[in-house]
């Protein structure tokens, strides 16, 4: 059987910020977690209060690859206080796998991130491949595409989005981003996994999409979200 390790990435503090440091308390190093399982992501920020304001703000990466391209946004942008997030791990296969928790200010325009020459401190779980998940109750929801990858569309303009489910929910909500995935707003509601929305007037830009399966006892699964746009819409 494969080994799937999954890491945390935390970058060192710059100069402005020697007081900066992030620590995970949960998933402990070697858990094993599974494709659809929820698992709860702790951590806790050391930072000088004189730092911590309203305008700072938090988000969570997943790399595939080690950490060299960051493929899923975990978390829209999150409040500096918020100490842990439920991430449902995706249907994917990985042996390198790296958390990536980002903190900055407004203030310093400054984004505590990857770079080559940062050392990372690492905290490995495993992350069970499909086999070994062969008879569990796990239930993924894929990141949604549109018609075509990165695709461009006008106001008034129809674009499809579809995401392939295995929750078993009672319906879908589908979610958009203008923003690069900081905020979504709900965009419309079906109980496929496909989804006809139509570009709205007066709004052009990127757009990143997600979405929200709603289960008949009310749990809610999130799909990932994508690092990249999806669509671009132009007046």
């Amino acid at each position: 059987m494969k080994k799937f390790a999954l890491a945390l990435l935390l970058a060192l503090p710059t100069a402005a910020y020697a007081q900066f440091s992030v620590g995970q308390l949960s998933p402990a190093p070697g858990t094993v977690v599974r494709p659809g399982q929820v698992v709860r992501i702790a951590w806790n920020v050391t930072l000088d209060d004189d730092h911590l304001t309203t305008d700072c703000e938090q988000e969570l990466f997943l790399s595939l690859d080690g950490g060299v391209h960051n493929h899923y946004r975990l978390t829209p942008m999150m409040r500096p206080n918020t100490r842990e997030y439920l991430w449902t791990v995706p249907d994917v296969e990985a042996k390198n796998a790296v958390l990536d928790i980002r903190f900055g200010c407004a203030e310093s325009e400054e984004l505590f991130t990857l770079t080559p020459w940062n050392p990372q401190v690492t905290f490995p779980i495993r992350i069970a491949n499909k086999r070994a998940t062969k008879g569990a109750a796990a239930e993924t929801l894929a990141m949604p595409t549109v018609d075509r990858n990165r695709a461009n569309a006008g106001r008034g303009e129809f674009v499809n989005v579809r995401w392939n489910s295995t929750v078993q929910a009672a319906r879908y909500e589908v979610h958009a981003s203008f923003d690069n995935g900081n905020r979504f707003v709900p965009i419309g509601k079906t109980q496929g996994t496909s989804f006809r929305w139509k570009a709205p007037q007066g709004t052009f830009g990127q757009v990143v999409f997600q979405i929200v399966a709603i289960r008949a006892d009310g749990r809610r699964v999130e799909s990932p979200i994508s690092v990249r746009p999806q669509l671009f819409l132009y007046e």
